[in-house]
This record gives C-alpha cells, sequence and structure tokens, in this order.
C-alpha cells in the first residue's frame, strides 16, 4: 500500500479531467468540479494532498489554487503562534476552524 492509494478512490477519476482546470471564466465548470468533490470518499486525503503540493493546480478536494493557499497561511500562522490543537477544517471552499482538546 503506498501515500497514494486513496486516489483510486477518488471520484473525479471517473469524469473529464477537464473540469478540474477550468479558467477563471468557466465558473460552471469549477462548480461543477466542485460538486464531485462534495461527493468524494477520499476528500480529506486529497485536501491534504493539495494542501502539501503547493504546485498543484487545478480543483482539488473542493479548493481551488487561491482557497489553498489561504488555508496554507492559516495553518502557518496558527503553528507559529503555538495554537496546538487547532485544525483547519476547510473543505468544498469552506474555511472553518475547530479547537480539539488536549491534554
Amino acid at each position: 500500500m503506498t501515500q497514494y492509494d486513496w486516489m483510486d478512490d477518488a471520484l473525479c477519476r471517473q469524469v473529464s479531467p477537464e473540469i478540474f482546470h477550468p479558467t477563471i471564466q468557466e465558473t460552471s465548470l469549477a462548480n461543477k468540479a466542485k460538486a464531485v468533490c462534495a461527493n468524494c470518499p477520499v476528500i480529506d486525503a486529497c485536501l491534504e494532498y493539495a494542501l502539501e503540493m503547493p504546485g498543484v493546480t487545478g480543483i482539488y478536494a473542493g479548493t481551488n489554487e487561491k482557497e489553498r493557499r489561504l488555508m496554507r497561511r492559516r495553518r502557518e500562522q496558527n503553528a507559529t503562534q503555538g495554537n496546538q490543537g487547532v485544525r483547519d477544517t476547510g473543505t468544498a471552499g469552506q474555511q472553518t476552524s475547530i479547537r480539539i482538546p488536549t491534554r
């Protein structure tokens, strides 16, 4: 088992890859891609992959490059501010944070 086995179960493999790389004007394609992601069983693994690979372009885990940059920035800020136990749970274009209890 490899760290990318989750990709085998990704719903994006069942549709045209073009919808995951829309131009700025193609908002309907971006919305279609995000709808596919919203129902994907591996959305969490996909988001982690996209966040760890800053050069990734297109829609991953229902997020675009701009949304992922914001999520990375928030993670970095949390790390530098010592906010242990805070996890960014943003998916499908929603950026939210929850506090996870620590012992």
